[in-house]
């Protein structure tokens, strides 16, 4: 009898997320934390249909209350205003019709939250993802002190550091997405990891169950899906026009015939500078045996775009809207993260996707030393 009524409370509570006319509910959150005088404030900070909501709580005693209207489960973010953020603020979710219990004793980090049945979820992904997250903080901890002291070299060495970990936080997730293939979270946990569509990710997306698929959001991810498939190796590049820092229209054609490195990026990434001197080695071993690349900047700001291409000497063409990440370009591949990067032959056909310093000139190697 328990067993029924559970999946007939879960059935109810799914049908209400993937009602794409569901009614919005009210949700309630309330809360405790020590440590904090009357007149202190605790904030609440979620993004749903598409817009940033930002609330805030005027404390009298100890204890705080927040309540509004969601639809669907939405991430959430409660905080106190303090210098250390990682102490003071913690993710959880709110639900419809549902109340939040949070309990602080004076920091946010290792509150008890309890909830509805996708927070419930989520403290059992944050549980397994805990020593990754204690390392990720220790590196955010060690990056702020090298750009403090201005250590370009020691940032540049973080690079890969920070991509280990992402890699261990992707077979933790998919471990969650397999075990737990209907759960709300696994579709909010691998909607998080779209920045990168490749063929893990694919993967991760094929193991969530139907029931979000077919939400808007689930519909938004699929289209998303489709446009970076256009970017996997094997396909056939689409051609795209973009204006060149003098204002001409540039086309992706003109360059036909040739090995063309498409390269994603912007004067505003650190990530994407670190690397353009890795490019600018390769662009000088390989430009004069049939190679070209073609940058297509994610700036909104020219003169920091043409300021960015002078320092870092990147001589080779370079295309922009302007339009920051709203580049039509970009748009058009499903381009979420910078820096990324395409290799062409001159048969307009991707060979190569992402690859960077030393894999960068190996591919080169690979594809044009060999011919």
């Amino acid at each position: 009898m328990r067993s029924q009524f559970f999946i007939l409370s879960a059935l109810s509570f799914m049908l209400c997320l993937v009602n794409l006319h569901a009614q919005e509910q009210a949700f309630f959150i309330k809360g405790s934390i020590s440590g904090l005088k009357a007149g202190d404030k605790v904030f609440l900070t979620y993004n749903y249909n598409k817009k940033s909501v930002k609330d805030s709580f005027v404390l009298s005693d100890a204890t705080f209350e927040f309540k509004g209207n969601i639809e669907i489960p939405v991430k959430a973010i409660v905080s106190i205003p303090s210098e250390d953020k990682t102490s003071t603020s913690k993710e959880f979710f709110i639900e419809p019709n549902q109340t939040t219990s949070i309990d602080a004793k004076g920091t946010f980090k290792n509150s008890k939250i309890e909830g509805g049945t996708v927070q419930s979820d989520y403290n059992i992904l944050t549980t397994q993802l805990k020593s990754h997250d204690e390392k990720y903080e220790l590196l955010v901890e060690e990056f702020m002190k090298l750009r403090e002291a201005n250590d370009t070299e020691g940032i540049k060495n973080m690079d890969p550091k920070f991509e280990s970990l992402d890699i261990e936080k992707k077979v933790i997730v998919k471990k969650f997405i397999k075990e737990k293939p209907s759960s709300y979270v696994s579709f909010s946990s691998v909607s998080e990891l779209a920045y990168m569509i490749d063929n893990e990710f694919l993967e991760m997306f094929d193991l969530l169950g139907p029931t979000y698929k077919d939400t808007p959001k689930g519909k938004e991810l699929t289209t998303q899906i489709e446009k970076a498939k256009k970017t996997f190796v094997g396909q056939k590049i689409q051609i795209f026009t973009q204006k060149d820092t003098s204002g001409n229209e540039f086309s992706l054609s003109t360059l036909s015939g040739k090995y063309v490195l498409i390269d994603f990026w912007a004067s505003w990434c650190g990530p994407c500078r670190r690397e353009n001197p890795n490019i600018v080695k390769a662009y000088n071993a390989y430009k004069d045996k049939n190679f070209e690349i073609l940058g297509v900047s994610l700036d909104s700001k020219k003169e920091a775009w043409i300021n960015a291409i002078k320092k870092d000497e990147l001589t080779w063409f370079h295309v922009s809207d302007l339009k920051g990440w709203k580049n039509e370009v970009s748009d058009m591949f499903g381009i979420r993260s910078i820096p990324q990067n395409l290799l062409i032959n001159p048969e307009g056909q991707i060979i190569a996707r992402n690859v960077t310093g030393a894999d960068l000139e190996a591919a080169l190697d690979k594809f044009i030393n060999t011919k």
